[in-house]
Formats: structure tokens, C-alpha cells, sequence
């Protein structure tokens, strides 16, 4: 995503196109702009390329549209309707995030209390219908006041916590009823006991058994691990041997590939 630096004009790299792909600018000055293909339940390899742009509704409410690029259709943002209003409890938005999986996108509000640690607020919107699904509370004070990683559990919005060679994962169980899971999972890391203990480690997914995650070891090198759960087996990879040293934010790095995945699939 590319945008001037006076009056926002959006623009999208796209790797398959090799050029920058205008678009129209969203009916309300935005916040932050995000974008993932959106795939068609009955054909896999077909769907379009969808952006959601999370806009200021007053009183520290939110709003959202929706862009659809699709070649055969005009390009025009539409309002997601019917979005829940804050309490007017007088607290402060101190970020907001977006994640999307499998045509859901999660839009996390951090929201300021008297505590060291925020309140996590989730708005769900329904990407292939664009519709708002509804909000729900990250249950918080089941984790330790430290720091937090958003992470793909499965294709679910999860949320993971590292104690000591431990990651413990909550992961949102049904996002059409809110419902997040009883019990937290617990995964042992033996990999970590290897590493440096100033190395800086974020996690990104976790499919069926593998766990993807991040290393910035102390030289600032990066490095793309893959770590089997089950058998504790790791794989490494030199995020410099691979083309990846422009880039310095790791949830931007995977969105890239992620993306770049969807113009391809979408023929953009």
C-alpha cells in the first residue's frame, strides 16, 4: 500500500502486475487501510482482492468500508452498517490492529485502563458478505501483564503469551457466537533453550502441528522458523537469503506474501 504524503492518494504494489494500482480514496478519511483475497467457498481458486478501511464514527467509535477490486467493476468503498457503538465510559483508543483470516476480518482495538495493560476489544466483520458479525472482549486476565502476540491459530484469531519455554495460546473458538475457548493450549518449546536470551521472538500461525514464528537474534539478523509441535523438529531459514531484508515489520512481511498470493490468484 502506497500513499502520498499531503492528500492521501492509495495505491497497491502488485507483484503480478508489476505497477501501482490506484484506487478511489475511502468516503471517510481513514485510519489504517488493510487488504487479503477473499476466496469463493464453491471455487477455491477463484475471489477477489478486498480492502477494509477502519475510519474514526465519533466518540471513539469506529466505522468501516469495503472495497472490492475487481476487474469488470468500478472501484466504490461501501459503509458496513449496523456497527456497535462504545460505552461512553470516557476511555481512550490507544491502537487499533487489523487481522484477516478466511474471509473474516478482526479489527483489535486496545483500549486504555487504570491498569498497566489494556482492555482488547474485537469488532468481526464478514468479508465475502460484508456484514458486521458483532464484538467481543478478549478475556485478559487470563494471562500475565506481559507481552502479547496476535496469532493464526488454525485459521483462527488467537492470541499467545511465552512463559519461560512455554507458549499458551487462547484462541477464539466461533467467531459467528463470540466464543472464545474454556481452556488455554499449552505448547512446550525446546527450540528456545538453543537461542540467545536477548534474541527478540514473535509468533505469526500455527497450523494442525507447525508453528511459524520469527527470531531477531542480537546481530539483527532474521530468521524464518518453522517448528513441529509434535515432533519438536525445527526449520530455519536466513530472512536475507530469501529477499526479505527491505522489510523491517514481521506482520507486514507476512501480509506481503500472503497478499501477493491473492493478486495472483485473483489475475492482478
Amino acid at each position: 500500500m502506497i500513499t502520498s504524503s499531503q492528500t492521501p492518494i492509495y495505491r497497491i504494489q502488485s507483484q503480478q502486475l508489476r505497477d501501482a494500482l490506484p484506487i478511489p480514496n475511502p468516503q471517510n478519511p481513514s485510519l489504517c487501510i488493510a487488504l487479503e483475497f477473499v476466496s469463493i467457498t464453491s471455487n477455491p481458486y477463484g475471489g477477489s482482492v478486498k480492502l477494509i478501511s477502519v475510519y474514526e464514527h465519533g466518540n471513539n467509535n469506529l466505522g468501516y468500508e469495503i472495497l472490492s477490486l475487481d476487474i469488470h467493476v468500478p472501484y466504490r468503498w461501501r459503509a458496513i452498517d449496523n456497527v456497535l457503538p462504545l460505552p461512553s465510559d470516557g476511555r481512550m483508543m490507544n491502537n487499533i490492529q487489523l487481522f484477516f483470516r478466511r474471509g473474516v476480518a478482526y479489527c483489535i482495538r486496545f483500549v486504555e485502563t487504570t491498569e498497566e495493560i489494556d482492555d482488547i476489544q474485537v469488532d468481526i466483520i464478514d468479508m465475502v458478505n460484508e456484514t458486521y458479525i458483532g464484538r467481543t472482549i478478549f478475556p485478559r486476565e487470563r494471562f500475565m501483564s506481559t507481552t502479547l502476540h496476535l496469532l493464526d491459530w488454525n485459521g483462527h484469531l488467537s492470541f499467545a503469551q511465552l512463559v519461560k519455554d512455554e507458549l499458551h495460546v487462547l484462541k477464539l473458538d466461533d467467531h459467528t457466537k463470540l466464543k472464545w475457548a474454556q481452556t488455554k493450549r499449552i505448547i512446550k518449546l525446546q527450540c528456545l533453550k538453543s537461542y540467545h536470551k536477548e534474541d527478540l521472538i514473535t509468533f505469526h500461525a500455527c497450523d494442525v502441528s507447525t508453528l511459524v514464528f520469527i527470531r531477531l537474534d542480537k546481530e539483527d539478523n532474521r530468521f524464518l522458523c518453522y517448528y513441529n509441535i509434535n515432533t519438536g523438529e525445527l526449520n530455519t531459514y536466513d530472512m536475507y537469503e530469501t529477499g526479505s531484508e527491505n522489510t523491517t515489520d514481521d506482520a507486514v512481511l507476512v501480509a506481503y506474501y500472503i497478499t501477493q498470493i491473492g493478486f495472483h490468484k485473483a489475475g492482478l
